[in-house]
């Protein structure tokens, strides 16, 4: 058995026994949260004794209790009891949330309170961010666990917790419409209208500020401003820790948000089709401020959240119609094409008046004016009746391509996404196929080869490789096509848990075809074995009439 099995097969016995002694969350998921910060040794530089603390052990214990009294209920409505581990002399400066059977815990520590950028209110939220992972629901951390990722774990400490715990201390709230900055209490007065709701969301967001300082502190990051937040746009959710300018303006939307949220409902948890689906996500918009219901104000930042519920460009599933040309179908240098993209509703209204622009850094593109959508009910995907007309200029060469940039608006929201076009259409030059069958020889450097020998005559621009292995280890294997010119094609090397039965493109071949060619498999670990089923060629040329043709160097794709 190699090293790596036996590593594997310790940390699955390990895994045995934690949900032994613990009751798992899911498989492989949480037992306890990623912690409130990342993971730091400034337990170095704690002094239990610090001047420069802005919490004692008196308030440490008073702020816990404060909290974790609005909470008990919720706790226990959902079956739990809750548990505080009350660490005060302990120099971690972090905090955690875990949960065991039916027993929720909270773990605080007296490095974190003592940290000079905390408050006790900056403490408070801390707390609300722990109990945020056991409450908060949709994102979570993974689609069978139990905690909610840190993005949504601090934006219900905001929106939710800290309103809860503090909607009746009137008195001290109002003392920060003394302190609060011009531009949040701008921010405040434009979502609450009555004065004890301004001077809460004045304390929230102040409170929010105190902990992402601490947080952009421990990254070694600029300090936090509210007038600046980050422009970093994810694509896909980001579950861990995002930098501490991103949790301030998630703190600061939190404190924006005026939804109302059930205390009974762990929103998306246990959702019949998946907890990290977009029904899950629907559930979690009735408690979140999203602009699928139209919030402009107070939703979840996209410096680490990536809705699922808004407006949807299938840029794959994009049409393209000769407008002006030699009528052969084909995008030539000098013709206009009309370009549309369908677009689906995952937002939870009807939405009427939606357009389509594109445009092209390329001076050599004309782009005409935009088109619209018809109305776009719920779920339901349209496409413009006609497409936004693109000229590409007669000075394309045949098989360029060039940048088009999509743009969808509707109402108050906007969408930008990237796409290119070709000038030429690509055909079918030569193809082979091959059914070996043959075993691949285990952790063998040397590995094993097969050629399929063509004899069409021509040059390829792009060319295409189709895989049918079967390997226990898909990390194992490095797979590379030989042309008859020696050039070498990496058609997969070592990818874990990588797809053997799919095809990889390589665009931008400048090979003649006629040869041999020549698919070698190397199995490069122990262990684990294969068989290389059956792979196939297929070449392809660029065509275009009366045009010549640009070839770059190959560029491979999947």
């Amino acid at each position: 058995m190699s090293n790596r099995h036996k590593i594997l097969k310790m940390i699955l016995n390990l895994f045995l026994f934690a949900c032994m002694t613990v009751v798992c969350g899911s498989a492989f998921g949480h037992v306890q949260s990623d912690g409130f910060a990342p993971k730091n040794d400034w337990w170095k530089f704690d002094d239990i004794n610090s001047k420069n603390a802005n919490v004692t052990r008196e308030q440490f214990n008073e702020i816990i209790d404060k909290v974790i009294a609005e909470y008990e209920d919720a706790v226990s409505s959902h079956g739990a009891s809750m548990v505080v581990e009350r660490n005060w002399t302990d120099s971690t400066v972090n905090a955690y949330a875990s949960q065991s059977g039916n027993t929720w815990t909270v773990s605080m520590f007296g490095g974190l309170a003592r940290r000079e950028e905390i408050t006790p209110d900056g403490f408070a939220i801390v707390v609300c961010h722990e109990l945020g992972h056991h409450l908060a629901g949709f994102p979570f951390y993974g689609p069978a666990d139990w905690a909610a990722s840190e993005g949504q774990a601090d934006y219900f400490a905001t929106e939710v917790c800290a309103r809860r715990v503090w909607a009746n201390d009137k008195e001290t709230n109002a003392t920060f419409r003394e302190v609060v900055s011009p531009f949040v209490m701008e921010q405040c007065d434009k979502v609450w209208a009555d004065k004890d709701d301004q001077n809460l969301c004045y304390r929230i967001a102040t409170a929010g500020h105190s902990c992402a300082s601490l947080l952009a502190a421990l990254g070694s990051q600029p300090p936090v401003k509210f007038d600046q937040p980050d422009p970093a746009v994810v694509t896909a959710t980001t579950l861990s820790h995002p930098s501490g300018q991103c949790r301030l303006d998630t703190y600061f939307q939190g404190s924006l948000c005026a939804k109302r949220f059930d205390h009974k409902i762990i929103p998306g948890r246990y959702y019949e089709g998946g907890q990290d689906t977009l029904g899950a996500e629907m559930e979690s918009a009735k408690y979140a401020c999203t602009l699928a219901s139209e919030d402009m104000i107070g939703t979840r930042p996209y410096c680490w959240y990536a809705p699922q519920l808004k407006l949807q460009i299938s840029l794959e599933n994009r049409t393209m119609a000769e407008v002006r040309g030699n009528g052969n179908d084909i995008w030539e240098p000098g013709e206009t094409y009309g370009v549309r993209f369908p677009l689906t509703n995952y937002l939870l209204k009807d939405i009427d008046g939606a357009f389509l622009t594109l445009s092209s850094p390329d001076n050599r593109v004309i782009v005409g004016s935009k088109v619209q959508y018809p109305p776009i009910g719920v779920g339901n995907t349209v496409t413009p009746v006609k497409g936004v007309e693109v000229t590409a200029a007669k000075e394309f060469n045949c098989g360029e391509s060039f940048p088009l940039d999509v743009t969808v608006g509707w109402g108050n929201g906007l969408i930008n996404e990237k796409n290119t076009a070709m000038v030429g259409e690509y055909k079918t030059l030569a193809e082979g196929q091959r059914t070996p069958a043959v075993k691949i020889p285990d952790n063998a450097p040397k590995g094993i080869s097969d050629a399929i020998t063509l004899n069409e005559r021509g040059k390829a621009a792009k060319l295409s490789v189709t895989l049918n292995i079967d390997h226990s280890w898909p990390g194992d294997l490095y797979v590379s096509l030989i042309s008859p010119s020696e050039q070498e094609y990496v058609v997969y090397d070592r990818i874990y848990n990588g797809d053997l039965k799919t095809t990889y493109h390589f665009e931008g071949v400048d090979e003649k075809v006629e040869g041999e060619w020549t698919l070698k498999v190397i199995d490069e670990a122990a262990f684990d074995v294969g068989t290389l089923n059956s792979w196939s060629i297929d070449f392809q040329s660029i065509y275009c009439e009366n045009a010549k043709l640009s070839i770059s160097k190959y560029k491979k794709s999947k």
